[in-house]
């Protein structure tokens, strides 16, 4: 937890400084957040000598490359982005590859937020690339990444949507504070209370016992799922109700998940911010080069679509060959779920037909079960796996 007390005294600092800059001031907005950033770095979140020159190096080879890209002075535009973001990835990979190796010396290359950071230098890249972002102001950029409230555990925004909110601030009327109020409470009742009376009968109670029994298991799974999203929607509530009070609206990271039905309807609702940049900046791109070259076979380039997408997604919550298969359980459920809707097609059957209260509720319930099952894979190591009594 890093809304300690550190962490309230630089937010009450930042947001009366900020009561004295101009809504159109949006450089000083921009500073004052960027220091913010920095002081919740070293204080808050204690990111080591190591974590603090791979910052250093990393935003300013990122920013070389966006001003590169953004004159539009290299032909090469895809091979300069990745020149740009080529000290952050490193850090990332070798910090991974260090943590499931052990090797203890280069585990702090994988300082607290690099994997988020990783994610929005990307999209940022691929934003001016597409031309979508093209004006670089370097206040803007580094309150964009060094964001504190969200710089853990998101929400994540792309930069055009912080660079609007910082340009036209979240309005702190009455009403509004009410509603910031409320959102934090809400985030610490799910962090707190509920998430704190599930977790002893979750799937994290079992991970000390040498041997679990099938139906503990699933049981454990179950009451994980619920588990985790409060403790992430927790989380993402608090920092949005934080952020807010900054003048910075967030993103919403969650709408209802466990409601979906259908397995491609629940990556569309869970970890909302994650979930478009894995689509936008993997999955699309991987799937149109897949299509141009096997174009009759939608099935194999939809298997292997979700197999890269989801291989990266596993990594990237981490390393062990766990995350790993829990990613490929969720690429083998949205390959199927793909091959069920082309058979539906082929057959003239419409989504609508097969609408109904009894349908949508076996549908979310099949899903949720899916879903429930696969954060075995995300909790449990591989040798814990193969002590499951069968």
């Amino acid at each position: 937890m890093y809304f300690n007390s550190l962490f309230w005294v630089l937010i009450a600092v930042a947001f009366t400084a900020l009561q004295f800059v101009a809504a159109d001031a949006v450089r000083t907005r921009a500073a004052v957040l960027s220091l913010l950033g920095i002081a919740g770095l070293g204080l808050v979140l204690k990111v080591s000598p190591v974590g603090a020159g791979i910052l250093v190096v990393s935003g300013l080879s990122l920013w070389l490359g966006c001003r590169r890209l953004a004159a539009n002075s290299s032909r090469d535009a895809m091979g300069l982005a990745l020149l740009a973001i080529a000290p952050l990835l490193l850090a990332w990979v070798l910090g991974k590859l260090a943590i499931a190796l052990d090797l203890t010396r280069l585990t702090p290359l994988l300082f607290v937020g690099v994997s988020y950071l990783l994610v929005k230098a990307w999209s940022l890249l691929k934003d001016i690339m597409d031309g979508k972002v093209r004006d670089l102001e370097p206040f803007e950029v580094a309150a964009y990444f060094l964001h504190l409230q969200t710089f853990v555990l998101g929400p994540m925004h792309y930069f055009g949507e912080f660079r609007e909110t910082l340009r036209r601030p979240y309005a702190l009327t009455g009403e509004a504070l009410v509603d910031i109020f409320f959102r934090f409470v809400l985030g610490l009742f799910k962090v707190y209370a509920l998430d704190g009376l599930l977790a002893p009968i979750s799937l994290l109670g079992l991970t000390g016992a040498e041997r679990i029994d099938l139906g503990t298991l699933l049981i454990g799974a179950f009451v994980y799922s619920f588990v985790l999203y409060l403790d992430f929607s927790g989380y993402c509530d608090m920092a949005i109700a934080v952020s807010r009070l900054l003048g910075i609206d967030v993103p919403e990271n969650f709408n209802w998940p466990y409601l979906a039905s259908s397995i491609r309807e629940f990556w569309r609702r869970w970890h909302i911010t994650f979930s478009r940049a894995l689509t936008a900046h993997i999955f699309i791109p991987l799937t149109r080069k897949l299509q141009r070259r096997w174009s009759r076979s939608p099935a194999l380039v939809s298997v292997l679509g979700y197999t890269g997408t989801f291989l990266f997604c596993g990594y990237w919550h981490g390393s062990t060959a766990n995350f790993l298969l829990w990613g490929l359980w969720h690429a083998a459920g949205l390959a199927a779920h793909d091959a069920w809707t082309r058979n539906q097609r082929r057959r003239g059957i419409k989504p609508s037909a097969q609408s109904g209260v009894f349908r949508n509720a076996l549908d979310t319930t099949l899903t949720f079960a899916f879903v429930s099952v696969g954060w075995i894979f995300f909790v449990l190591p591989v040798d814990k796996l193969l002590r499951i009594g069968w």
